[in-house]
């Protein structure tokens, strides 16, 4: 097998500018939307949004195995360009409503769009997952095919957090900007995987068809090296939701800055993006694990750092989300580039690809750290005392400084070991062999 073309992974990274996209406008601006230019009740909308998802994520798995079953002359993962567009049209239904519809008209219509989008997301995130495991057999092109999705993704996630307002209210906001907003980044969403349909889909496809579902899911279940990038996904999630949610609180609260969160995101996606380059050359200098376990170790390094700062020395704050980036950028490349590794390791050894299986159970790990995480950092400010309208107390500050010092660098301290014992270079060595002979 040849090594694959620049054109290639640039084809296959471009699915990261929908993704990010569509999930950053969704996360900031649907509740917003449902609630004040729909009118829908706060306790409603949040249950529109969340509750699909918490629903259907059990069933990955399924939608794996239905990935490594769909496959047709116009090449592998055939998933991908049929959810992909049909993700940008559902994407646009998310934030377009009729004028004069009652209210609960709307929420039966919304309940539909979001269940239609979990299921289509699920199916689409796993195909395009496992994509990545299959385009090559080196563990060093399929990290700098991540580090190119997550440039893509990087992308995406500022034009999803600071355009779409602006875009509605170039057509004068209301329902008819938002529709507008929905139809403007649906389109983004679509092109960008009708580019990876088009560019990267394309190759030889897989000998033998799977057995059933629950046997594919016992192959997957033996395979040691599946769980640490399983638990590494489920402690790495924890840490960044728990931190993400304690942020704003720890800069209102202890610095008083909670206005510079715009810029500070700003600051650690800019300079995650710039690391990207540096983490992928220590991964083929070195060998992965090390080049992860270094942006874990500055990341925990730069969160311990901020239990110390005094309140409202900013020199010293600006300083550390700037050091913060190469570890977010770590967290971003390496957990989906060693998990397509396993993906690799596993083809190997069955000789045939079935790396949407793969992806659809280590998805699991992922979403199980955000829900536990969301539900960690909630019970952990109410445990310092925080309360809608709390006063600032030194209690308070050094509650907060406490957590976000001290959990999501616990957490990823425990997943340091577990990366020790990952698949090493020497494996992947022998694991490319085998796949260049088939």
């Amino acid at each position: 097998m040849n090594r694959v073309p620049l054109w290639r992974k640039i084809g296959y990274g471009a699915g990261g500018l929908g993704f990010d996209l569509a999930f950053n406008i969704t996360s900031f601006y649907q509740i917003f939307f449902l609630t004040s230019i729909v009118a829908i009740p706060p306790a409603q909308a949040g249950l529109l949004v969340g509750l699909p998802s918490m629903i259907l994520t059990p069933l990955t798995p399924f939608a794996g195995y239905l990935s490594d079953r769909m496959h047709s002359r116009l090449g592998r993962r055939l998933l991908i360009s049929v959810c992909g567009p049909l993700g940008g049209l559902l994407f646009f239904l998310k934030f377009f409503a009729l004028s004069g519809m009652a209210i609960q008209t709307l929420v039966i219509y919304w309940w539909l769009v979001q269940l239609a989008s979990s299921a289509n997301g699920g199916l689409l995130g796993v195909s395009y997952d496992a994509l990545g495991a299959e385009l090559s057999p080196s563990s060093a092109e399929r990290v700098q095919m991540v580090s190119i999705r997550q440039s893509f993704g990087i992308i995406g996630a500022l034009s999803g957090s600071s355009l779409p307002l602006l875009v509605a209210s170039v057509f004068g906001n209301g329902l008819t900007g938002f529709a507008w907003m929905g139809a403007a980044f649906g389109t983004l969403v679509a092109a960008s995987f009708l580019i990876v349909g088009a560019t990267a889909t394309r190759g030889s496809l897989p000998p033998r068809q799977p057995s059933s579902v629950w046997r594919e899911i016992l192959i997957t279940s033996r395979l040691r090296p599946f769980w640490f990038q399983f638990a590494i996904a489920f402690l790495s999630q924890m840490a960044v939701v728990v931190t993400n949610a304690t942020l704003i609180f720890y800069l209102s609260y202890v610095h008083g800055v909670a206005n510079l969160l715009p810029l500070i995101m700003l600051l650690v996606t800019a300079t995650a993006l710039a690391s990207l380059p540096l983490l992928t050359w220590l991964s083929r200098r070195w060998d992965t694990r090390w080049a992860f376990a270094i942006g874990i170790l500055v990341y925990t390094a730069v969160l311990f750092s901020l239990r110390f700062i005094p309140s409202g020395n900013t020199v010293w704050l600006w300083t550390l989300v700037s050091l913060a980036g190469l570890g977010v950028g770590a967290l971003n490349i390496f957990p989906k580039s060693m998990i397509t590794d396993v993906a690799a390791y596993d083809h190997a050894k069955q000789g045939r690809s079935r790396a949407g299986n793969v992806m659809g159970l280590w998805s699991l790990g992922g979403g199980g750290g955000t829900a536990l995480g969301s539900a960690l950092a909630g019970w952990l400010l109410a445990l310092v005392g925080y309360h809608s309208g709390a006063e600032v107390s030194f209690g308070l500050q050094e509650g907060l400084r406490s957590i976000i010092a001290f959990v999501p660098s616990a957490l990823l301290l425990v997943a340091l070991p577990l990366i020790a014992l990952s698949l090493s270079r020497a494996d992947m060595i022998q694991v490319e062999a085998t796949l260049r002979r088939d």
